[in-house]
Formats: C-alpha cells, structure tokens, sequence
C-alpha cells in the first residue's frame, strides 16, 4: 500500500499544514521552501545543544538529535524556518500547552529558546518509528500477532489521547506519521503544532472559521463544518486504526481518495461504514467494536478517548491517566468536599471553605474539586481568584460577569429573563450580561421605589442566581478570597441568604475565618501532608527524572520541605536534569545543609535568569491580573521572544501559562509573587508601573479600565496622573453599586484635592460608606463635613448625622463626644443628673400633654406634605432625640429617656401633630417602661395607643401608622401579652414597608418583639425563620445593631431550635462589638446574660448557667432598669431552671445534694425565694412560670401532691395565656408523678415542628425527667 500521497516522506515530528484557503476560508501558513538545506551539520555546536544527526524535515522545519550539554541529556531539536507570523505562533502555542503533561503516550516537551535567530523546540527524542511505518512491517508478521499488536498500540493512543483531552486540549491532526511506536512497542502520540483547547462547556463544538490539519483522517464534523472537538479526535484514531487494519490485511487502498473538495459527505460516510463491514474476519471482536464506535457519524455515539482506552485494557492493571501533578494526601479532604457537593446536588445551599498556610495546597484541592464537578456534566462551574493588588470594580464578579457572557455566547441556551430593575441593573454594572439578559418591561419589583439602591443590586445578584439555576446546579469556586472587597463580600452573603437551594459557594483563604459573614457550612483545613504521601511524592518525582538519590536522602528532604505541598514541589522540581537535586549524591557537595531554606528556591532560580526574563517577569508581577502574549509584546518590544521568555519563566518556576486563555500568564504562586515586590529594584517596578499604565491609556477605553490605570499610577508615585483617573473610578463604582469601593476611591481623591472638590468627594465617601451599610467609615467623614461647614444648622445637622450612624452601629463610645457636643449647642441633657423618678414624673406629663392632636388637621398635613417651618436648632434637635435613641436604649437606657424627654417637650413647644404624635407615642412606651409592678400606667399606656389605632385607620399606611404598631407591640410585650405581640409587629412592618422611605431600622427596632413572642408561644418555625432572616440581612448591611437583637436574649433561640449552635456562637461574637460607656449594667449587657444563660442550659452546662445568671440578678438590681418587671421575672425564672437543673442532676447521677455540698447555686432557699418572687408579679405569666418552677421544686424534694397541685395550676394558666411550651412542660411534670407513664409531650411536640434537639431545648423550659425515671414517694 502506498503512503498518503500529500505526504511521500516519514517524519515523526514534521508538522502539518494547513491547507490553502477555499471557497473564503483562512490561509493558515506558509509552507517550507522544498529546496531550503538543512542548516545545521551533525557535530555542529548549537547553542546548549550538539547535533547528532538530522531526523528529518517537514513543512515547518527540521527536526535534529541532539545532546544537551548541560544536562547531558539526548533530545530532539525542532527548528521552525520561514512560517508567517502566524503559523509560528501557532506552532509555539501548542507546544506550550503541552508543556505540563506527563504521560507515556505523550512525547515530553522541554522548552522554547531562540539561537541563531532560529526559533528551536527541544523535546523528548522517540526511540522508534512512525505508526505507518509499523504497519507497513506488520504485514509480515502472523495477522492475529499483528493485530494483537495494532490492539495494544490504539490502547496506549487513547490513553495518551484521553490525558490531553482530561486536561482540556484537541490534537486535531491525529495521522499514521504524528502517532509512533517506541522500540519497545509502545505507542507515543506526537507533533503538537495545531493542539488547541477545548471546553465541553463554554465551547461546546469547538467551532473554527478555518481547516486545519490532515482531511483525509477528519472527522466529518471537522471536513464539513469545522467542529474541532474530543470526538473529533477519536474518530481520526479510529480512521488511522482502520487504516493499518487493511494494511494489515493486505488491503493496499487508501479510504480517502482524491482532492477533499470533490468530496461528498453521504458518500464518504458510506465508504466508511462499507470499509467497517468489510474488515477482516480475523480481527478480534473488542477491536472491531472499538473502531465501529469511534467511526459512528454521530459525534455523540462515539465512545470516548477515556472509554477507549478501557476498552482495549488488557490484563488487570490500572489505565495510564495521570493528572498534570497527582493529588496526594489529600484523600480525606477530598471526600469532605465530595459528600458537601452532593448534598448540593441534592437541593441545598451552603458554603464550603478551605484554608491553610500559603503554600499547603488549597489551590490544588480546588482544582481536583473543580475536575469532579465538571466531569458531572450536570449544572454549572464557574471559578474565579481574587489577588491582593488587583485595582477593578468588583474583581471577582467582573470575573464571574466575564464567563457568564462566554457561557451564552454558545446560543444553546436562551437569554435569561428578569424584571426591568433587576435587568437594568446588571447590564449597566456589567455591560457584558447585555447579550444574556432579558429585560421584562412589565414586571416591576414591588419593592422599587423608582430609583435603585445598592439592595435592588442585591436582590438582582439573586435572581440572575435563581435563573441560572433553572439550569442545574450553580457552583462558585473562589479561590484566595481574603483579597476579596467588601462589595464582593456583600454578594456572596446575598446569594448564600437565598433559599432557593442547589447553589454552593466554595471559598478558600488563609484564614480559618472569612470577611463573608455567611458562615460556612464546611470547613476544610488544609495542613502538612501525611508523611507516607509526602514521601511517596518525592520519591515518585525522583524516579520520573532519574534523580541519584537514595531512601535516607529523600527522608532528610522530607524533615527540610516539612510535608508543606508547595516546598514539595520545589524539591521534586529541582530532581529535574540540571536541578539542584539531580546529581546529589555524585556531586561532591552532596550535605542536606545546603537546602535549609527551600521557600527561597525561587531565589535561585530567580537569578538565573536573563536580563529580559526578568524584566518580562517584572511586567507580570505588576500586573495585578493575568497577563496575554500580546500585552507583553507591547510592553516590551521584544517581539518573537516574549514567547521564549514566558517559557523561560514557566521552566523556572516563576510563572504560570495557561495558554487555553487570551489572558493567561501569572506569577507562579502568590507566595512568590510576594517576595519578589520586594526582591525587584524599585525604580524597574515603577517604570512596569508607568508602562502599564501607558499601556492601559492606548485602549480608548478609560471607563473600563479607569481603576486599573490609577493603580499603576499611584503605585509609580504619579499621583497627580492618577487623580482623574481614581475620580473616574470612583464614578464607575459608584454606578455599579460598588458603594464601598467607590468610598474608597473617594477617600483616596481626598488627599489630593481641595477647595469644593474636596467637599465633593467628602460628601460622596460619607454617602457612599453610608449606603455600604459600613456607618462606622461614614461618620468621620460626615463630622470632617461638619468642621467645615460654615452654616451653624448645617454643622450641627451633619454632626446629628454622625452621631446617628456611629450609634446605629453599637459605638456609643465614639459618639459620645458628639452627643455631648451637640447637647451643650443645643442645650438638650440637663447639667446634672436627673433621677428614675423625676423621669417617670416627667413622662406622665408630657404623655398628657402629647395627646392634644389634631387628627384632621393632622390628615391635612399629609395630604399637602406641606414643609414646616421651625428655628433650625429645633430641628437639629429633634432629629437627633427622635433617630439615635431607638438603638441608644440598649446603651445608655437613662441617657436615651432624657434625650426623648426632650425631644418630646420640642414637639410639644415646636411640632406638628405628626411630631407630637410620634413622640407620644415614643413617651407612652417608655412610661411603660418604667412602669414597673404598676399595671394601671402600662395599660393606659396600652389603651391609648389602641386609640390612635383606631384614628389612624383611615391614614396611609407608612412611619406614622407604623410607629404606633411598634409601641402598641413593646407595650404588649412588657406587659407580657405574647399572643397579642405578633399580630402588632406585623402590622408595624406592613406599614414601615408602604412608606415611600426603606425604613429597614425602624423595622428592625420593632421585629425582634416578635421573635421573644413566637419563643413563649411555641411558635418555633416562625422563630427560625424570621432569627435567620434577620442575622442574614444584618451580614448583608453590616447591621451590628440588627444582629445583637437577632441573637440575644431569647431571639438567639432560633438558632438553637435548629441545633446551629456555631451559627449562633459566630453571630453572638459578632455582637459583640456594640460598645457602652457608661461604665452601668446596660440592656445591652441583659439581653447578653439572658442569651448565654440559655445556651449553657441547652448544653447541659447548669453550673456555668447558674453563675451567669445570679450575676444577672444582682447587676440588675443595682441598675435602673430594674423598673422593667419582664427582665425581673425572665431573670427569677432563669435562676430557678438552672438551680433546678442542677439539683435534679444531682438527684439523678447520686452526686453530693445542695445542703452537704454547700453549693450556693442549689441551696434550695435561692429557688424558693425566687419563686415567692414570681408570684407577687402582678402578671399571669410570672404567676404560671412560679407555679411550674414550684411543681419541678417539689418534685425533686420528694413532694407529690403539693407538685401535682403546683403542675395542675401551670397547666390550666398557661393554657389560658395560650403558652403551648409551659402547658405542655406543666401537664409532662403531673405524669413524670404517675409510674409507668411516658411524659414527654414537650418533645415529641418540638419533634413535630422539626427541632433538632429536643432534648437539649427543652431544658430552657423545663426541668424534665427521663421516662424511665420517677420521683419516690
């Protein structure tokens, strides 16, 4: 059989043209000139290299034997002459895509280099000869020799060919003279030039606008529509494998005949599928099936290269498919993340994260991760990295925007639907999702309010989120995201708050914790690897390279690397020929001791390199972001060499190339990529710094690349260059909703402006971190604003301002100065302190005098919305008493009823009737308050607010309706009406959300009531619900305040009904950070004690619950806000569960009882004074809380009847109150009396509601027995 006629002579490494442009399709080369002379003779010193001998020419050039002398190692050298620039890109890049693989099937490549101006490809010499001609002497041999033998080849071809396309890459030109057979009958694929990349993903049918390769072995998709893709590959193996089965055979007719542009694609099929029938008889079944699949018409019936290759296994042993670096160690990791996906893939949301020390390998697990989850071909991935000097607008949702828009690019999926808001908002922040979104003119959120805020933002994340969902399973793979920016942060809560499900956020950091206040479902630390894998590593990289070193040698490396992964693989890299390590036992140097320091191996190799290396490495480091070939080429101007400067860079160890993307160079590893900023000369940084900048100006494109440009800038100390462009950027954020970034560029503007450009970005960082949820940031900057206003009442109403957000985030003490200051200008706190009493006698005064309102005049001035005329202090004043004392109450409780008193006798001397209604109603709550055992004043306090209900009912809904919901629900909860205080806050937050202004914290002020209520009523899936959406939205603000009230007292509850007891222990470290000063026991503190008490309860801690707890009480009763009988009462309650928790363990486990140990916690005197205490309440609910805290007391002395008349009253109170908690408590407390009775309604109740641990929450309402327990008589 003659050889393929368009190529007569056999050459394992000649390269495969493409051929001339037809019909409008793209000339893709230029050919070698068939009379160019070999430039080089055997002998001949070339560069490193000596040449051997010439093995033969192809189209692109000429392919040597040579020995490196430095590693005196043979290779093969391959010269490329005269190709057009395009061809020799092409050429190089396909070459370097190969460069991490590891494989027999696959000839090792080695480097690109320049010499003599000739651009050279060292390589692996094949020790061997071309499948074709293989074939040719297999005709000699017996057929079923032979065919065995062509069985094994097309096994070693498909797992080399399945090792390229697991790593993302098509051979596209896959023929008898690029596939070879070692001489030891191995078959080894080669000849790289038109290797591209492929994603089953993002590029589904690898469609070209060209023809590249060979036709007569395409498959029909690539000869007729040029679609290069895995299949593609498969069926030309297959075409090749049939080929050398006819040879074999005796078969001497190519399949393929004649030029390709006669051909006719039903014809060619059918000549294929006639040759399949035909084949000889003597072929072994499995072969014969092998290639009928591969040669299917139908891309999608061919088998893969993978399922080839198992195909054709023969014998027991494992397939050959190894990974660029093998995961080792990390098998336990591994499944953790493994079962965290399937529940994933199983409807849930959450966040996995992995942390460790640079260099422990995170990056390497997430890479294995994000192999599994492709390889599902269910849902979808998407992955982006976050790096530390990196200048753009939310970098890494830019980055997660960018593969989005590539995704539907395909067009197999259709454009995602969203309301106008929602659409508008994405397109505009990321004006590549244009092509994705659609824009649904008629739905309109029905939250907008007609200009969009940074939470109509949020809640488009969301629902772009919700929509790619519909798609399958959404993965997010955020790699270093310690670098990440608070706006980012912000998302990733958002996203992980949606209920939806079938989302995961994977993150990793250096850190065990994450500025994502989401917290994470699975934590992964990633330490030293075990030493046996460590071991196994080294040794396996030893014996890959021929490294001369033995077991003890390798033992001293692992003590030095320390089983860190990243000084691992600087060890196993230095085993390479050349490498510090290779010749270690053979040099007479050979001490361990001069390796101590293997995290600066890339010291060493740093300064090997050549002046140009460096300074190309120089322009990646400043980067700040991946880095393409052709920016380098500008940069630079060194032309064809970047390509083997980049390689240069990549061999040692400094860079990576991931040359499947445009942009695709970067430093090696950010541990790296640290110490070289310092290691490199300060002005070379600074001229990288400038060029880049300069570079980054050509694009025409300032808008986009604006905060890139001030970056480089800033960081060359050009900062008068960089201010337009960091006040462009601070523009860019701003429209993008990026409010924390765009304060941050705002801030950094400041420094070089003044005059009222000053004023303008002051104002627009206070704005900005204001609108951040970030209060803390904003409020020097709206006091700086205060300092330099010249108009007195705009000076105190920006300090008012001020004052507002530093005490809405819980910093009493940074904004006391200001309060005081403004108190002095404006005469609010009196000099001297006024005591509980004046203050209770002053409030009934002036909740009398605030009653005067007129409702029709009042109704008149909403309808005008008429603008009031006040002297500007008042005014100033009037906001300060009504806006900072909702959350100073926690704070500074007498503080907070002085600075509503006043605001309540402005109102009275200067307010509308909205004024005075509102601090009525302000003044009505805090007599309440104070009321203490004084039910008469709490319940007129009641009564009128009922009133206003009833007069207000014709009134729009909004601030003023919702203000008397709130008080009407407070007054309720301190008179401990629970059943009443759901009904009143939702009709508070109904109205809070109708007003034309988002009231968030008015709304949380009041919603946490609710919380306390569904806590006493039973009302668990309400609790969770409403605990987990508040403390999601307070991470999602940045709400300090929110998510004190979300976790402490008994709001924290509703976590434990979930048995998330790290959820809640994160949330109440959080908290935590509200700051008084007033040196007095606080609400603050209170509602903390009432919270920890509980959670000791829950885990069994009763000694730890009681110390609390008997703290609480006397701090409580040094403080004035004693006067609030509902923290009397919860607190006489806490103490009697924990001391009786403790006596009943006593009772139970025969420990030592109170009266022989002497424990002050369980001296049964503390019990009965508490529960006296309980029953003089003048409330129902301290009365049933006295008589079920009796029964449990009585049953524990021994005491049955008197503990059965105590349970009978509880019960029959408590069900009255409709307490279904304490009921059923009471009526589990009469049968744990009787013998043989199961008395555990309480928890087969909780059972019901989906509690995670009944057991455990009952202790916070009881004192429970086992059922098999039962008190003597």
């Amino acid at each position: 059989m003659d050889a393929p006629p368009e190529e007569p002579f056999v050459d394992p490494s000649g390269e495969t043209p493409v051929r001339p442009a037809r019909e409008g399709e793209t000339r893709m080369c230029n050919a070698l000139e068939t009379n160019m002379t070999s430039p080089l003779e055997p002998g001949q010193r070339f560069g490193e290299f000596e040449i051997r001998e010439l093995l033969g020419r192809g189209k692109a050039g000429f392919v040597y034997s040579a020995v490196d002398l430095v590693s005196k190692q043979r290779c093969a050298l391959k010269l490329l002459c005269r190709m057009s620039s395009h061809d020799l890109y092409r050429n190089k890049l396909g070459f370097r895509r190969m460069s991490p693989f590891r494989h027999p099937s696959l000839m090792r490549t080695d480097r690109i280099e320049i010499i003599d101006n000739f651009t050279v490809l060292t390589m692996e010499e094949i020790d061997g000869e071309t499948l074709y001609a293989a074939a040719r002497r297999l005709r000699n041999e017996p057929s079923q020799v032979a065919y065995r033998k062509l069985h094994s080849l097309l096994h070693d071809y498909a797992s080399g060919l399945a090792m390229m396309h697991f790593g993302g890459l098509v051979h596209r030109d896959l023929k008898p003279t690029n596939l070879m057979v070692r001489s030891k009958g191995n078959g080894v694929i080669v000849d790289y030039g038109l290797v591209a990349s492929c994603d089953p993903e993002t590029d589904p049918f690898g469609l070209r606008p060209y023809i590249a390769g060979t036709p007569r072995y395409f498959s029909p998709e690539a000869l007729w529509d040029q679609s290069y893709t895995p299949a593609g590959d498969v069926f030309s193996l297959g075409l090749v494998m049939l080929d050398c089965l006819n040879e074999v055979a005796g078969n001497d007719q190519w399949l393929r005949r004649g030029d390709f542009a006669d051909w006719v694609r039903d014809e060619d099929e059918e000549t294929i599928a006639t040759a399949i029938s035909e084949m000889d008889e003597e072929i072994p079944p499995v072969l014969r099936m092998a290639i009928a699949g591969m040669l299917s018409a139908d891309r999608s019936r061919r088998p893969s290269s993978l399922e080839v290759a198992s195909m054709t296994k023969v014998g027991e042993g494992p397939i050959r498919l190894m990974t660029t670096h093998h995961l080792y160690g990390r098998d336990q990791e591994l499944e953790q993340c493994t079962n965290f996906i399937r529940d994933i893939y199983r409807g849930k949301t959450g966040r996995l994260h992995v942390y460790g020390v640079p260099g422990a390998g995170k990056t390497r697990l997430l890479d294995e991760i994000e192999r599994q989850l492709r390889q599902m071909h269910w849902g979808q991935v998407f992955r982006v990295k976050c790096r530390s000097r990196e200048n753009q607008t939310l970098q890494v949702i830019d980055q997660l925007a960018d593969q989005i828009a590539q995704r539907y690019a395909q067009r197999d999926r259709d454009r995602i639907t969203l309301d106008s808001v929602s659409a508008s908002i994405l397109k505009k922040s990321f004006p590549q999702l244009k092509h994705v979104i659609h824009e649904d003119l008629y739905e309109v959120p029905a939250s907008f309010n007609g200009k969009p805020q940074r939470l109509d933002a949020l809640t488009a994340a969301i629902r772009l989120s919700r929509e790619l969902r519909k798609m399958g399973p959404l993965v997010i793979i955020i790699d270093d995201v310690q670098w990440s920016d608070h706006d980012s942060h912000t998302i990733w809560d958002a996203l992980l708050s949606d209920p939806s499900g079938q989302l995961a956020i994977i993150t990793s950091s250096r850190e065990m914790e994450t500025q994502i206040r989401y917290p994470a479902d699975l934590r992964v630390p990633v330490g030293p690897l075990p030493p046996e894998a460590a071991f196994s590593f080294l040794q396996t990289a030893a014996s890959r390279w021929g490294a001369n070193i033995n077991v003890a040698g390798l033992q001293q490396l692992l003590k030095l690397s320390k089983c860190n992964a990243f000084r691992l693989q600087e060890l196993a890299e230095e085993f390479r020929p050349g490498g510090m390590l290779h010749g270690l036992e053979d040099s007479p140097n050979s001490s361990m001791s001069n390796f101590t320091d293997v995290d600066r191996f890339w010291q060493t190799r740093f300064e090997k390199l050549s002046p140009e290396a460096k300074s190309i490495l120089a322009f990646i480091v400043t980067a700040n972001a991946p880095v393409s070939i052709g920016e380098l080429l500008d940069l630079t101007g060194l032309g064809e060499q970047v390509d083997i400067l980049v390689f240069e860079l990549v061999r040692q160890r400094l860079a990576v190339d991931d040359s499947s993307n445009s942009e695709c160079v970067t430093v090696f590893h950010d541990k790296v990529a640290e110490e070289l900023i310092d290691n490199f000369d300060k002005k070379e940084l600074r001229r990288a710094h400038l060029a880049w900048a300069e570079l980054l100006k050509k694009q025409n494109r300032p808008r986009d690349f604006a905060a890139r440009i001030a970056g480089h800038l800033y960081d060359a100390n050009q900062d008068g260059a960089a201010l337009p462009f960091a006040i462009l950027a601070a523009e860019n954020a701003d429209r993008a909703f990026m409010k924390a970034e765009a304060a941050e560029w705002h801030e950094k503007v400041l420094q070089q402006v003044a005059g009222e450009a000053r004023l303008k970005h002051l104002r627009d960082a206070a704005r900005c971190f204001e609108e951040a949820d970030l209060p803390e940031r904003a409020a020097p900057y709206y006091e700086t604003l205060a300092e330099t206003a010249s108009d007195e009442f705009q000076k105190r109403r920006l300090k008012a301002t001020a004052t507002q957000l530093l005490v809405r985030s819980g910093r009493l003490d940074k904004a006391r100065p200001l309060i005081q200051d403004l108190s002095d200008e404006l005469n609010i706190l009196p000099r001297r302190p006024i005591t509980m009493a004046t203050c209770r006698s002053g409030l009934a005064m002036l909740t009398e005098q605030l009653a005067k309102i007129d409702f029709k005049k009042l109704q008149s001035e909403i309808l005008t919305s008429e603008s009031v005329q006040r002297p500007d202090d008042v005014a100033t004043a009037m906001y300060l008493c009504s806006d900072a004392t909702r959350s100073m109450a926690f704070l500074d409780f007498h503080g907070t009823i002085q600075l509503m008193s006043h605001g309540a006798k402005l109102a009275i001397g200067h307010g509308t009737n909205a004024d005075r209604l509102h601090f009525g109603v302000r003044a009505h709550v805090w007599s309440g308050v104070l009321s203490g055992r004084e039910t008469d004043s709490l319940e007129q306090s009641q009564c009128y607010l009922e009133s206003l209900v009833g007069n207000l009912e014709n009134f729009p809904p909004g601030l003023m309706t919702g203000d008397v919901w709130s008080g009407l629900a407070f007054l309720n909860l301190l008179s401990m009406n629970w059943t009443t205080v759901p009904h009143a806050v939702d009709s508070c937050i109904a109205d809070f959300g109708n007003d034309l202004k988002r009231l968030r914290f008015e709304s949380t002020h009041t919603r946490w009531l609710k919380l306390w209520a569904d806590w006493q009523l039973g009302n668990w899936d309400s609790l969770r619900t409403n605990a987990n959406d508040m403390a999601e939205d307070a991470d999602r603000r940045n709400d300090n305040y929110q998510r004190f009230v979300a976790t402490s007292g008994f709001s924290g509850n509703g976590f434990l009904v979930d048995g998330n007891l790290a959820r809640l222990s994160q949330l109440g470290s959080d908290s935590y950070r509200i700051v008084s000063d007033t040196g007095s026991t606080e609400l603050k503190h209170l509602f903390q004690w009432i919270h920890s008490t509980q959670v000791h309860l829950y885990e069994g801690n009763y000694l730890a619950a009681s110390q609390v707890v008997r703290k609480m009480r006397r701090e409580l009763g040094r403080s004035p806000i004693r006067r609030i009988s509902l923290l009397q009462i919860v607190a006489d309650y806490l103490l009697c569960l924990s001391s009786l928790h403790q006596r009943q363990e006593s009772v139970l486990c025969g420990k030592p009882s109170a009266s022989t140990s002497g424990a002050a916690t369980t001296d049964p005197a503390i019990v009965r004074n508490a529960i006296r205490r309980l029953n003089q309440q003048p409330f129902d609910f301290a009365k049933m809380l006295g008589a079920l805290m009796r029964g449990i007391e009585r049953r524990i002395a021994g005491r049955k009847k008197s503990a059965a008349q105590a349970f009978s009253l509880a019960a029959k109170m408590a069900q009255q109150q409709k307490l279904v908690p304490y009921q059923l408590a009471a009526d589990d407390g009469l049968l744990s009396l009787e013998r043989d009775v199961d008395h555990d309604s309480l928890r087969q109740y909780m059972l019901t509601h989906r509690v995670k641990a009944p057991n455990q929450l009952e202790r916070l309402y009881t004192v429970g027995l086992p059922n098999d327990e039962y008190p003597n008589d």
